[in-house]
């Protein structure tokens, strides 16, 4: 680093300070397992296959946030966005959301054999990774949200009616018969669980 003190202006002597230095190496996304969290009950640990997980840290997108929509053509979420990439073991992860400090991904249903996975953020052609995040059987997460019937949002000012149903949402159930797909919206009949949950 190299300091210089001078400079003169029309008016006189004008008294800057300038510091100079080679710049700064990109770093690249900064991340940490830590910060890798069940999307919606916000629990850390291993993460399961098909499980939406959030996370969290620097440079890890766009200073605004995108959201991600499923084409209509192949009912799919991108694997790729405005300059970023995810992926668990090189499998490429769908996207929901990326912003500079934050990331909506899937973990890949192909995951399933596997005890432990290295989870990667590219972001403008720079790469960070964690290794050995353990992968689970299941880990599941509900949404801090319910919705009524007609899907209009449960509240104290919009309670469900007696004997209707009340629809909640989850992550995290793991593989599931029939086998969904990683990245695919939820077509026809419903999924189950292979794992199942004591009560």
């Amino acid at each position: 680093m190299l300091l210089f003190f001078g400079g003169t202006t029309s008016a006189g002597l004008s008294n800057e300070l300038w510091t100079l230095s080679p710049p700064l190496a990109p770093v690249g996304p900064q991340l940490s397992s830590s910060n890798v969290v069940n999307a919606f009950s916000y629990q850390t640990g291993g993460v399961a296959p098909g499980e939406i997980v959030s996370i969290f840290g620097s440079g890890l997108g766009p200073q605004n946030g995108v959201s991600f929509l499923f084409d209509p053509s192949n009912g799919t979420l991108p694997v790729s966005g405005p300059g970023v990439q995810v992926t668990w073991n090189g499998l490429p992860a769908p996207l929901y959301f990326a912003r500079e400090n934050q990331l909506n991904v899937q973990v890949p249903y192909e995951l399933s054999a596997a005890t432990q996975a290295t989870l990667s953020v590219t972001v403008n052609g720079l790469t960070n990774s964690l290794p050995n995040i353990p992968v689970v059987a299941a880990a599941p997460g509900l949404a801090a949200v319910a919705f009524n019937a007609d899907l209009t949002v449960n509240a104290s000012s919009n309670p469900a009616v007696r004997g209707n149903l009340v629809v909640l949402f989850a992550t995290g159930e793991g593989v599931t018969v029939p086998a969904s797909r990683t990245g695919a919206s939820s077509t026809g009949d419903p999924s189950n669980p292979c794992f199942r949950f004591m009560s």
